[in-house]
């Protein structure tokens, strides 16, 4: 929360400083670029993951032993950072929920390591496609691809966060970023998506803070810009003024 508060109020005197120093007609604020530059990381750390894993296999079963040992593997491919960490943990629940592994370990273990390959496989295939649709699409739509990993990062499974950001792609109002958050966090919130009950709410928390941070950036930059227009008005009209005053009186 913090962090997101800093970079909120860095991003507002960056903003701020060029706004100052440009010309009214060259100012175009897409506060969406902005926002997804910073391709935000999942709030929930990693003893948090461990202990929604942990909670998940004691449920199904598993010995202090097996729990152990699935979730040093898991620790393990978190490490390589090959794939979003909430990302995989929704997916070992989702097997976990299911009992595909028959509490053994090294089917478990191995089931993980074709999560992260299939992950990595789809992920890469859904920027792909975003990166063909928005080709020669209007500049709101260029970091479509940051919106895509970000919810991604947030534990949105892949299909699912791709289905949503083409979809916000076609609307003609509101930035893409917005959009998808507000679209995926209803889905969340009518059980539209597949989501551990152990991650439901801590990722509709984030997605409604990243929602909000980028409406009050919106609101901020809206107003400094009307601020700036009526600066350079003010100065021109007195530039005319001065010319006026100057000009040798016949």
């Amino acid at each position: 929360m913090k962090k997101t508060i800093v970079y909120t109020l860095i991003t507002s005197i960056i903003m701020s400083v060029s706004l100052i120093f440009a010309d009214v007609e060259d100012i175009d604020i897409d506060v969406d670029v902005m926002l997804e530059q910073r391709n935000q990381k999942s709030q929930i750390n990693t003893d948090e993951l461990m202990q929604i894993v942990k909670s998940k296999l004691e449920k199904k079963g598993y010995t202090n032993k097996q729990r152990e040992q699935i979730i040093a593997k898991i620790k393990e491919e978190i490490q390589k950072g090959e794939v979003p960490p909430v990302q995989l943990v929704v997916k070992v629940c989702e097997r976990a929920e299911q009992n595909l592994w028959g509490k053994d370990v090294k089917k478990c273990e191995k089931d993980i390591e074709q999560i992260v390959a299939k992950i990595k496989k789809n992920l890469e295939r859904a920027r792909n496609e975003i990166r063909e649709e928005i080709k020669n699409k209007e500049e709101r739509k260029y970091r479509a691809v940051e919106v895509l990993e970000s919810l991604v990062e947030a534990g949105i499974p892949v299909e699912h966060a791709l289905n949503v950001v083409k979809e916000a792609m076609k609307g003609k109002e509101g930035d893409v970023s917005s959009v998808a958050r507000e679209k995926i966090e209803k889905d969340i919130q009518y059980n539209r998506v597949k989501l551990p009950i152990e991650l439901k709410e801590k990722i509709r928390e984030q997605l409604q803070l990243h929602i909000q941070t980028q409406t009050q950036l919106q609101n901020q930059m809206l107003e400094q810009k009307i601020q700036l227009q009526t600066h350079q008005e003010i100065q021109q009209q007195l530039q005319q003024q001065k010319q006026q005053e100057q000009r040798p009186k016949k």
